[in-house]
């Protein structure tokens, strides 16, 4: 079941949603461990905040996490140390950048094509990733998403399915419409698995 959580709680770190995978396994979004903004608005990493952030992912079961931010929208050397955190925490971290509020490039497609075999088959086991991204809602729910559609979701669907457990989801009008225009993939679709009887 897909599950919001409490967003406005401090002790949640930046974990958005997890969200349940029709057939199998769960996707949990995330904004980028530990990123915060002191009172001059001036984004910093907040080491408390990432140990957060990390132990939830962490105890959710995620044995990936997607890295969608570039690395000039973060505060200077962020992305490197949440890749070397998750890296610690033993999360296999994998950058794979799509700019804010755009849809995915060429770079993130070829990427991705090599990348989304995995991940399928660990949903189709029961198994979690997480997608963060800077705050946790455009980008990851974009990814998000897209897992959805290669399962057979038609997109609308699968963009309501991702907004139930966090309504801020998918952000940009150019999101949607390359959502849309992934949907159906045909024979490009990763099946889920089927449900035990």
């Amino acid at each position: 079941m897909t599950q919001p959580l409490d967003t406005d709680n401090p002790d949640e770190g930046s974990v958005r949603a997890r969200v349940a995978i029709p057939g199998g396994g769960n996707v949990v979004m995330a904004g980028f461990p530990g990123l915060d903004s002191g009172i001059d608005g001036r984004a910093y990493i907040d080491p408390a905040r990432m140990e957060l952030t990390l132990h939830r992912i962490s105890a959710m079961g995620a044995e990936v996490c997607l890295l969608l931010p570039e690395p000039g929208e973060l505060p200077e050397g962020a992305l490197q140390q949440g890749y070397d955190a998750l890296v610690h925490a033993g999360i296999d971290a994998i950058l794979l950048p799509i700019r804010d509020y755009a849809a995915p490039d060429a770079a993130f497609l070829g990427r991705w094509q090599v990348l989304r075999q995995r991940l399928h088959a660990m949903l189709n086991r029961g198994g979690t990733f997480a997608i963060t991204c800077q705050y946790g809602a455009g980008r990851s729910g974009l990814v998000t998403a897209l897992v959805l559609i290669e399962r057979g979701m038609p997109a609308d669907q699968a963009i309501a399915h991702v907004r139930r457990a966090f309504p801020e989801a998918v952000e940009s009008d150019v999101q949607i419409a390359w959502l849309h225009a992934r949907s159906p993939l045909g024979a490009d679709r990763f099946p889920m698995r089927d449900a035990p009887s």
